[in-house]
Parts: C-alpha cells; structure tokens; sequence
C-alpha cells in the first residue's frame, strides 16, 4: 500500500503505525500550529518531522528501519509523550517516553 493512501485511510489518530517505509504518525489538535516528532532515531532532534496538518489531524511517515524507538511529540513547542500510544518507559529525568515497535516485538533493540 503506498504510504499517501494509508495517510489518507487515518482518518482517527492512532498509535504509531508501521509502513513499508517507516512508521506513520498521527495526532488530533486542531488547534496546533506546528507538530514535530523527536526521538531516539534523530538524536533527540525534531528538525525534518514535521507533520502536515489537514482538518486537525497531523500525519507523517518517519522513515525507521530499527525495531524499537523512543520519541516525544513536539507540540507549538511543547514536548509531550504521544497521548495514544500505551506504550511508554520512564526517562532518566523523570517522565515518560513513547515506544514505538516496528516489525516483530520479539526483535526489540535496547
């Protein structure tokens, strides 16, 4: 499936999701006006995630090949666990992460 016509399938926010070509982000907050994606995967850096908004719902696909990945959503500038995903893990600083398994959960990388 390309990854425009699973975007456009998500039409409720979710969890991460994997695709073929990385993981599919989405998020409600219609009243944002930026949202990123910072993680593990980008050394903690949410410059190129930016998410595109259309009627409220923020969508993007971050390319991920590794298997397990910690991230924050970068609200207005506001760093936030991702409020969908169950799956969290307390950070040396207190708070949570957000985990996000790609492929097979019996692989995940520490």
């Amino acid at each position: 499936m390309r990854e425009e016509s699973l975007l456009e399938q998500l039409r409720l926010p979710s969890a991460p999701i994997a695709a073929s070509k990385g993981v599919v982000f989405t998020l409600e907050a219609a009243g944002a006006q930026t949202l990123q994606i910072a993680g593990d995967f980008k050394l903690w850096r949410p410059e190129g995630t930016e998410l595109q908004c259309r009627k409220g719902m923020w969508r993007t696909v971050v390319p991920l090949s590794a298997v397990r990945h910690r991230h924050h959503h970068i609200l207005d500038g506001y760093w936030q666990p991702d409020p969908l995903n169950p799956e969290v893990e307390p950070t040396p600083f207190g708070g949570y992460n957000s985990v996000s398994i790609v492929g097979d959960p019996e692989r995940k990388a520490q």
